[in-house]
């Protein structure tokens, strides 16, 4: 069996982000993942062991399968005193936490269940509705009839991030993302109150954004990306840092990354081209 996760996490007093890209790890297999991330917290090397540094900021993810938690200091005690420890996760019977959050409420000391996104669009249909996305985008609208698959499909999410990404790129499709709220309102799904909260804080209207985070939670306590949102209202986090995590790749970049043989819409291929 294999995890496919991606974690956001603020940590430490400069209330970096940390990000892990989309990694299989095998959960029945006791191993050590080592994550190196550059300045811009992108990943440049993922080693087993801490001692061969490719860059100052490393992310330790620890699979241990045993009877019992294992010694949480053993994890970081390899570590040189020049790295700089982001974060340690543990993954343990299948649940995880991290080993470096204080917070119960967060990270309880029997950990969290692991949960596999079970939605996945066939690749065909990835590609239709993120062309459809862009539609409903510039027309401010949603139909009706389409709106419970609109919603459904952003349980997909490579979809979901390669409408992130697009608000890093593409500076209207914040508007666009205001102007479709204004249509439909507040409505109660998690992925849309995040995908609107983060807009929000980009926009830097952090009351609306935070309130939407904070709604989103409330309808799934799971929810990563609203999680995130909230972890960098509480820190303060600058404006850049989230926009950073959001344009680390393209949209086309990202759904490529998942469908090597997508094809884009044309409007969508245009608008990169003229880049």
């Amino acid at each position: 069996m294999t995890l496919q996760a991606e974690n956001l996490t603020l940590r430490g007093p400069r209330h970096l982000m940390s990000s892990l890209e989309k990694l299989n790890i095998a959960l029945d297999v006791d191993s050590t993942h080592c994550l190196w991330l550059n300045d811009k917290h992108q990943i440049t090397a993922h080693t087993s062991s801490p001692s061969s540094a490719n860059d100052a900021n490393l992310i330790v993810v620890r699979v241990e399968n045993a009877e019992s938690w294992p010694d949480t200091k053993e994890l970081s005690a390899d570590i040189p005193d020049d790295v700089h420890l982001l974060d340690v996760l543990l993954i343990h019977h299948k649940r995880w936490r991290s080993l470096l959050c204080t917070d119960s409420t967060c990270c309880p000391p029997d950990g969290l269940t692991i949960e596999i996104e079970k939605v996945e669009c066939e690749k065909p249909q990835r590609a239709a509705l993120y062309a459809q996305w862009q539609s409903w985008l510039l027309t401010s609208r949603i139909p009706e009839h389409l709106l419970g698959t609109a919603l459904s499909s952003l349980r997909d999410l490579p979809l979901r991030d390669a409408l992130l990404a697009q608000l890093a790129h593409e500076p209207r499709a914040m508007e666009h993302w205001v102007d479709l709220q204004a249509t439909h309102g507040d409505i109660d799904h998690p992925a849309w109150l995040s995908i609107l909260s983060s807009v929000f804080f980009l926009e830097e209207k952090m009351d609306r954004s935070h309130r939407l985070a904070l709604r989103a939670i409330e309808l799934d306590a799971t929810y990563s990306l609203a999680r995130l949102l909230i972890q960098a209202h509480d820190a303060d986090a600058p404006r850049g840092i989230v926009l950073s995590a959001f344009s680390r790749y393209t949209s086309q970049e990202l759904l490529d990354r998942a469908n090597t043989d997508l094809v884009m819409s044309e409007d969508f291929q245009n608008s990169h081209d003229q880049k």
